[in-house]
């Protein structure tokens, strides 16, 4: 991208968007990671592995749309 020529308030407003792009492929990467949804929910498998998976808890992530 050339930034030649551009006004501050531009170019933040670049950096801000890329950051951003990056700061939310981070967090899907450590959200996979760790077994959670894109939404931060742990997912059934996870609940299992950690042995919590109580049908409480396992309520609580069917009402949430976690499988």
């Amino acid at each position: 991208m050339d930034i030649t020529g551009k006004e501050t308030p531009w170019k933040v407003a670049r950096l801000r968007k890329r950051r951003e792009a990056q700061y939310e492929t981070l967090k899907d990467a450590v959200y996979q990671r760790r077994g959670w949804t894109a939404n931060g929910i742990p997912t059934v498998d996870t609940v299992n592995r950690l042995g919590i998976d109580f049908p409480e808890v396992l309520a609580v992530l069917a009402e949430n749309g976690v499988k």
